[in-house]
């Protein structure tokens, strides 16, 4: 057995370095967050890519493996899947091309990043126990490397999958039998812009988009392919300033997906959640000036193209306009750890990379993304954000930022505040939004972005607050297409009931800021509760479980039992109206599958659900029912069956802390299990679910463990840096033996959070300091 805690960094040795311009220094508070002086920019930096390299090494080199299509190399075969489909993307001949045009700023940030990296690596300090367990060593960090990790962490969170999905549907069902499943944004849920307005726009109607894609569709036989946000006017808060709160969404990786550091040098001093391997703070953070933050907009700007294939004398080739032009190839080995060398290969067309091939190689599907279209201006982006001064100017350096589409949020010091959905989503045929299209066909090729003038945005609201919760931006007049889907309003709605809620008592001040992250009210379930209510059984058991459903405010808490009977009876109700939609088979598979192609159209399906039972209208009760009581008393009767027979009959097992779970995992402990309780971080029971603002999204297939969560909690407060706080799910190491490997988890489970130092004055003075000399 392996001593794990012989593998850390030594966070108080003294190094050199020949590259930096200047003495760094590193403070390191109680929890393991490094705070970097320096006195110039370039060192700064350095500094930056230096302790994280100390902190996160073995999580880079995870995420850059995964970029290159290389996963497998550290993990075995289990990362073949990931390496089938990056490989093909070619994503580091993209990311050098990126490079290659970046500006000199931002181009010497990259640099001085990787050069702090491997000084690190050159230092001949300890390698994390990971390298050891796998018998690997890592190369040197290429500045590019830090770009392939930004946009391996963001490829998958575009729209792509439910295209493949609608697409699925299509093949197998008649069109009107669909059009009822996608109807778009229901009416009277709150947008974004302008805030507190109620959507009015007409209901989607799939049937002619269905209609025309029947032309083509039959190709793909063969074919086999969330977060929170507000912000409070300075007219509203104790201080007169703007306040700032919020918390990202993701899956909950181990380590920690987000690395909590400061950077100081006489040019800039910033604080923020950054990337492991990647520089800045392009997500959270703010500097003397302006805070920032961002939720995901969900904006379509991801493509599939039905390809028209041919090999002509073992040259691939693909037709556009008639015309037939060669595909570019490209391919490298990939060592698959304790397994053999495999070749991955790549396909490139006008549209994009090839993702797959029909059986007999006469059509392919490609990916066409704005990250990878052309160059990726974003990566200045995230040097500018650094040196804005004010909100205009953080609203202006947004013109070049290209992937995710983020809701974004700032506010500065002079107490002006705004939102803009930046990035950018290509202008084209509608049809590319339902479906993969015709690659051979020019008129579904994009013709340029949303304007960035034309972007939605807001610059201090007169009702004095803004909300973001991945529900639907932009209200019906607005011209231009951004997506099919957003979130049920229920987050959003819930986090405006508070603000607004507060304001009739007082002002915002750091306390209510933050409890706002600990709303765990679910409108779905205060609806269908309202409705279980009304059943008169006749067997005294189930009217005895009835009783904790009864008088229950739609509170998903931890303490309580009627989270866990709720949750399973919209498993089935959701599972019963869906097969009578569909059939059994698409709705076991919309209810288990992973990715955002099904589950996406699941969340939008059942908030209309939930809609149209609070109305009592019964277009979607399914057949056999006389009424939405007569099919929630089998729903309940089969939900209490199971609980039973799964959890038994002592019904303090069924409170939801039993079964809602973190259950974080680290990537190697299955490969060696004998360490898994070392390499694994502790589990959690939290409160709330995927509808609540205290997010904790659970799993379908292993009912309930937590799948999706608050990644991060933060709170700016623009009058006084120092009373910001913040909290991540793990910790800020990614050691397993490090004491702040998940010390953090401890309180986040909680909703408790710990002050983000903004002082240099009390760094300097308490907290632990490592020196990088200049040599």
């Amino acid at each position: 057995m392996k001593n794990i805690e012989n593998y850390l960094p030594n966070l108080k040795k003294e190094h050199q370095s020949d590259k930096i311009l200047d003495d760094i220094s590193i403070y390191r508070d109680e929890y393991g967050i490094p705070h970097i002086k320096a006195k110039n920019s370039y060192d700064a930096f350095f500094g930056q890519g230096f302790a994280t390299a100390q902190d996160r090494l073995w999580h880079m080199e995870y995420d850059r493996k995964r970029a290159y299509g290389k996963l497998a190399e550290l993990v075995g075969v289990s990362g073949l899947v990931n390496d089938e489909f990056m490989g093909k993307l070619n994503l580091i001949s993209n990311v050098k091309d990126d490079f290659d045009q970046l500006d000199k700023s931002a181009k010497e940030m990259y640099v001085a990043y990787s050069d702090g990296v491997n000084a690190y690596l050159n230092s001949k300090d300890t390698l994390p126990v990971e390298f050891d367990l796998t018998n690997l060593t890592i190369d040197l960090w290429h500045p590019w490397d830090s770009l392939a990790v930004f946009k391996v962490r963001h490829i998958m969170m575009g729209v792509f999958e439910g295209k493949i999905w609608r697409s699925s549907l299509l093949k197998e069902f008649q069109i009107d039998k669909l059009v009822n499943l996608f109807r778009g944004y229901e009416k009277n849920n709150l947008v974004i812009v302008p805030p507190e307005k109620l959507f009015d726009g007409e209901e989607l109607d799939p049937t002619e988009h269905f209609s025309n894609a029947l032309e083509y569709i039959d190709a793909l036989s063969e074919i086999d392919i969330g977060s929170n946000s507000w912000v409070v006017g300075g007219e509203h808060t104790v201080s007169g300033k703007p306040m700032i709160a919020g918390d990202p969404h993701r899956g909950l990786d181990t380590p920690s997906v987000y690395y909590q550091n400061h950077i100081s040098s006489d040019e800039f001093d910033v604080i923020g959640l950054s990337f492991p391997g990647c520089p800045g703070f392009p997500h959270f953070g703010h500097n003397k000036n302006v805070a920032w933050c961002v939720t995901h907009a969900g904006s379509d700007y991801q493509d599939l193209y039905i390809e028209k294939i041919r090999n002509i004398n073992g040259i691939w080739e693909y037709q556009y306009e008639g015309q037939w032009e060669p595909v570019i190839e490209d391919s490298y080995d990939l060592s698959v750890l304790n397994s053999e060398t495999m070749e991955i290969h790549s396909y490139k067309t006008r549209n994009g990379y090839i993702l797959s091939f029909n059986n007999d190689n006469t059509k392919a599907i490609s990916f066409r993304y704005s990250a990878t279209e052309e160059f990726n201006t974003g990566f200045n982006v995230i040097r500018q954000m650094i040196d804005s001064k004010n909100s205009d100017q953080m609203e202006n350096n947004m013109n070049g930022w290209v992937d995710p589409c983020n809701n974004f949020i700032f506010a500065d010091t002079n107490g002006d505040y705004g939102y803009i959905n930046r990035g950018k989503v290509p202008v084209r045929n509608l049809l590319n939004a339902w479906v993969p299209v015709p690659g051979w066909d020019k008129k579904y090729d994009w013709n340029g972005y949303v304007p960035f003038n034309e972007l939605p945005r807001i610059k201090n609201p007169k009702n004095g607050f803004i909300v973001t919760a991945n529900n639907k931006i932009p209200d019906e007049d607005y011209p231009f297409y951004l997506s099919l889907d957003s979130a049920p309003e229920y987050r959003a709605r819930r986090i405006t009931q508070r603000i607004k809620s507060h304001l009739e008592k007082g002002k915002f001040d750091s306390k209510s800021m933050l409890a706002i992250h600990s709303e765990i009210i679910s409108i779905p379930a205060q609806i269908l509760t309202k409705e279980i209510k009304k059943i008169n059984f006749e067997n005294l058991s189930y009217s005895e479980l009835q009783k904790y459903l009864i008088g229950w405010d739609g509170s998903m808490d931890r303490n309580f039992v009627a989270p866990t009977i709720y949750s399973e009876f919209r498993y089935r109700l959701n599972k019963e109206i869906i097969s009578g939609l569909l059939d059994s088979d698409k709705a076991d598979k919309m209810l288990n599958a992973g990715g955002r192609g099904a589950p996406g159209h699941l969340r939008t399906l059942s908030a209309r659900f939930i809609s149209y039972i609070d109305r009592n209208n019964t277009e979607y009760l399914p057949n056999g029912y006389e009424n939405w009581t007569s099919l929630f008393e089998q729903i309940f009767i089969e939900s209490c069956d199971y609980l039973i027979n799964k959890y038994g009959n002592d019904i303090d097992l069924w409170k939801w802390e039993n079964v809602h779970k973190t259950y974080p995992v680290h990537i190697l402990s299955n490969l060696f299990p004998e360490l898994s309780d070392q390499l694994n971080p502790p589990k959690f029971s939290i409160s709330g679910d995927g509808d609540t603002p205290h997010n904790a999204g659970y799993s379908n297939v292993s009912r309930f463990d937590v799948v999706a969560t608050s990644v991060a909690r933060y709170m700016f407060d623009i009058a006084d840096w120092n009373n910001s706080r913040w909290i991540v799910p793990l910790g800020s190491s990614g050691h397993p033996g490090s004491k702040n490997y998940a010390d953090q988890g401890y309180l986040w489970k909680d909703d408790k959070v710990i002050k983000m130092q903004y002082s240099w004055d009390v760094i300097t003075k308490n907290y632990q300091l490592q020196i990088i000399k200049k040599k």
